[in-house]
């Protein structure tokens, strides 16, 4: 269910969102100008509304950044007990990901690991690979505070940042506003 939920989310409104192209390789991001990339709340609800999505924002939390690599993440609280958690890494020194780098982020391990450090008692963990032939995507259940969670998760590769989009649900997923905000953040970060 959570994979139908995923490849849904990605491929419908991802390509009326995305553009080609990639972050700019000689960015050398701070913390600072790595967080003016990263969607705020007021862009997020602008762009639910816009596409008549029922999801709305109500609450975020910056993630403690640092600095090598430079981080930066937010959560988002949804209005029907959604987790969406974007958060955007770029190695200290600026240089683009070479192709043993760049796979090793992309891979199941990786996504394993970003689950592993939010959620409990992961179970049905799906790395079902590439999307759009360029990011990597993953879901599964997990426990957060106490709550069991149906999740996916998307991350990417752009230029010399890397990046996770997750959207996290006790209900039941609705696949599309993944997608919208995945592709809403790659606009904005492609837009740098």
């Amino acid at each position: 269910m959570l994979r139908k939920f995923l490849l849904l989310a990605v491929l419908l409104p991802v390509f009326a969102l995305i553009s080609v192209g990639t972050a700019s390789a000689d960015s050398k991001y701070t913390t600072r100008t790595l967080a003016k990339v990263l969607l705020t709340q007021d862009e997020v609800n602008t762009m639910l509304k816009d596409q008549k999505s029922d999801l709305r924002i109500t609450d975020f939390i910056d993630i403690d950044p640092s600095d090598d690599p430079v981080s930066v993440g937010r959560v988002y609280r949804g209005n029907d007990d959604q987790i969406i958690d974007i958060s955007l890494f770029s190695p200290k020194s600026g240089a683009v990901f070479t192709d043993s780098q760049h796979d090793k982020l992309l891979s199941a391990d990786t996504a394993r690991q970003f689950a592993d450090s939010t959620f409990t008692k992961i179970k049905d963990f799906d790395a079902f690979g590439d999307i759009l032939g360029d990011d990597f995507g993953a879901s599964f259940t997990g426990t957060y505070n106490g709550e069991i969670y149906n999740v996916a998760e998307v991350i990417f590769v752009k230029g010399n940042v890397y990046g996770l989009v997750l959207y996290a649900t006790t209900g039941d997923p609705e696949g599309r506003d993944l997608g919208r905000i995945y592709g809403t953040q790659l606009n904005k970060l492609e837009g740098n």
